[in-house]
């Protein structure tokens, strides 16, 4: 997995998350990610708003990439734990900015 992150302006950091393919899965694609921890901010992906540590998300056109954007709250750091689902497994990292 491979996480790209962009900021767009102070409290907005726009996110691609994208698999890569192999010889074992050749069409790997992206089924969920999930959030499982959200410091101040909020995910917007696709049509949803996360607020809630723990929800899963599924996109409604799988690919090997996808974008969410993560919205700062209020004034410090501001992060977010995935989990993302591909045809591996789960594979999670954290995304934020200061």
């Amino acid at each position: 997995m491979f996480v790209n992150s962009q900021a767009q302006s102070g409290s907005q950091l726009d996110v691609t998350v994208s698999v890569g393919s192999n010889l074992s899965t050749p069409n790997n694609t992206v089924h969920t990610i999930q959030f499982t921890t959200i410091t101040n901010a909020i995910v917007d992906f696709e049509d949803q708003t996360v607020t809630t540590p723990g929800q899963t998300v599924t996109p409604t056109d799988p690919s090997d990439e996808v974008q969410f954007s993560l919205l700062q709250l209020s004034p410090g750091p501001f992060s977010v734990t995935i989990g993302v689902t591909d045809d591996c497994g789960v594979t999670t990292t954290v995304v934020g900015a200061n």
